[in-house]
């Protein structure tokens, strides 16, 4: 709705607000759902809340100039009225209570000289007026006396929702223009002002910077024993599927024209189509977190890496924007992220994997880079089965990702940039307990690391023999071999009920965190009818808890405490 003759657009304003949540990141501006005022000493105080949650009444303090009552904008330079006018809830207004609105409402307006064909002038109070008049509030779903016109503010028998629209100036401590500095207190209303205090929530710095940002998601899908999650590189954004790692460090995509790299399905991240896309010089606090060869300082950053399993890399480090959504489908875009661009790749990807998202402790991972930005350093996702493989499901970054209800939880330590977890002991159901030793290569405090980007699990060579011992104990069905030859303990199974044939085996962690597995996720089909165990011999290496024991779990890493909770559930529906 609009009313010819005014600057006001009724319900527009949201749809316009809308579009600036997409707009103004990628500015580096932070659009807010907010008002603002200033004391007399320059400090600026933010309320940050839904409608009805008392930002116009708390903002107007006839001690403090009003800056704005809801929409603003946040950059490096301030705090920034998008309005010229207030959107006041009126519902119980008087005089006493809020002179400053009471005031712009009744005193604000002017008298139009005009006379209508009813033969009496218009006064102030009125909520109409024709587009002569110079000066005009908008009342909306007030409730008024049709022979006097005055309006009654106690009446809601319309709704609760009563509002008045009136100029920013018709505020007598209104700062013009309304601009002002970084806020000194942000304050969180989270609930209605139906004369009561609001609630409110004290934050330090970096939650202040991060307020709106509560959580970024992406989706996450299964693939040749691996999971890859949806990223989306640069701008404009480029959708890669990447491996989900919280083994690996660093993000990285196979780049044009990347002449040497392993084969895949999508195109190839195009840095020249990218306007945020800058390199690194070798001398980066960022490159130096990395393993490459000699360079000069002032030299591109080069990397070289290979991995555990054969996979070699080599690349160019730079700074990209990525692109997420929160769970509320508002776009998200973290600005200079560090990102490897390949130029050579070979190994055991598949043709679907365009890059890799590393989820370690590592400076240049993709955790360490965006969660300190969102509300809480706390991320976590759940696989859904590999062999589901229409299904998707979803990591999610910051407080909405927390694990709730029934869960057990056991403190990590970072080693090396890895998550550590204590294993105690391991138990087959009808066998009984295998013991684990306290101690593990690579390790100085946890025994075996979590890892979204292996596949099995492994475990040291004692521990192994007594495994497959146990569930030999307990397993009835014929014997058979891995065609690969990595795992020692293999069954024939010919259908559902060979597969409830085999047994439930408990991960006890530190802290009597107990993390029943099922068969499907500790078992794992091989060949037509051959399934097997799925844990192999670590050899001298670092014991490994890997994604197969971690599908339909929902695992979730606090990074304060530091922990890892377990949940059971169907990710499917997560």
């Amino acid at each position: 709705m609009v009313i010819l003759g005014t600057q006001y657009a009724g319900e527009m304003k949201t749809g316009l607000f809308g579009v600036m949540h997409y707009l103004m990141p990628k500015r580096n501006i932070l659009s807010l759902h907010s008002s603002n005022n200033m004391g007399k000493d320059g400090d600026v105080a933010l309320f940050f809340g839904l409608s009805g949650t008392g930002k116009t009444t708390l903002s107007t303090d006839h001690n403090r100039l009003l800056i704005g009552d809801d929409e603003h904008c946040w950059s490096e330079n301030g705090i920034s009225n998008i309005e010229g006018g207030c959107y006041a809830k009126c519902i119980g207004l008087t005089k006493e209570k809020e002179p400053d609105i009471w005031n712009a409402i009744k005193f604000g307006t002017g008298k139009c000289p005009i006379k209508l064909d009813m033969h009496f002038e218009l006064e102030p109070f009125i909520f109409f007026c024709p587009n002569v008049c110079k000066f005009l509030v908008v009342l909306e779903n007030i409730v008024f006396d049709e022979h006097t016109r005055e309006v009654d503010y106690s009446d809601n028998s319309i709704t609760e929702n009563t509002r008045a629209s009136y100029p920013i100036e018709y505020i007598p401590n209104a700062k013009i223009p309304c601009v002002g500095p970084h806020p000194k207190n942000v304050i969180l209303l989270a609930c209605d002002a139906f004369g009561m205090l609001p609630l409110v929530s004290k934050l330090t710095l970096p939650q202040t910077i991060g307020i709106e940002l509560f959580d970024a998601v992406s989706r996450v899908v299964p693939d040749s024993f691996e999971y890859l999650m949806e990223l989306r590189v640069g701008t404009p954004p480029f959708s890669i599927l990447a491996v989900a790692d919280t083994g690996s460090d660093l993000i990285w995509a196979n780049c044009v024209p990347c002449t040497k790299c392993y084969k895949q399905a999508a195109p190839y991240f195009d840095p020249r189509k990218s306007s945020s896309y800058r390199t690194l010089p070798c001398n980066s606090n960022l490159c130096k977190a990395l393993p490459h060869g000699p360079c000069a300082d002032v030299s591109t950053c080069e990397y070289h890496y290979a991995y555990q399993d054969g996979s070699k890399i080599d690349g160019v480090l730079a700074t990209e924007d990525l692109t997420f959504y929160s769970s509320a489908g508002s776009p998200l875009v973290f600005s200079n992220i560090a990102f490897g661009c390949n130029s050579q790749s070979s190994g055991v990807f598949s043709s679907r994997t365009a890059g890799l998202a590393g989820l370690s402790a590592s400076p240049v991972s993709l955790v360490s880079q965006i969660v300190p930005s969102l509300d809480k350093k706390y991320f976590s996702y759940c696989l859904v089965p590999m062999s589901d493989t229409q299904a998707s499901s979803k990591v999610i970054f910051g407080s909405a990702g927390v694990v709730v209800g029934s869960k057990v939880t056991t403190l990590m330590t970072v080693e090396d940039s890895l998550f550590a977890l204590r294993l105690t002991e391991i138990i087959v159901d009808g066998a009984g307990s295998v013991p684990v030793p306290t101690s593990a290569p690579g390790l100085k405090k946890g025994n075996i690391i979590i890892d979204s980007g292996t596949t099995v699990n492994y475990l040291p060579a004692g521990v192994l023999s007594s495994l497959v011992r146990q569930v030999s104990r307990v397993v009835s069905l014929p014997k058979a071999t891995d065609p690969d030859r990595l795992l020692p303990l293999c069954f024939k199974v010919t259908g559902e009920s060979d597969w409830q044939k085999l047994p439930f085996i408990t991960f006890k962690f530190a802290g009597e965190a107990s993390v029943r597995l099922s068969p499907t996720s500790m078992f794992m089909e091989e060949a037509y009818q051959v399934v097997c165990l799925a844990v192999a011999d670590s050899g001298s290496d670092t014991p490994i808890f890997g994604n197969v024991a971690q599908q339909n779990l929902h695992v979730g890493y606090d990074l304060d405490i530091p922990a890892v909770s377990f949940a059971s559930a169907d990710c499917t529906k997560f």
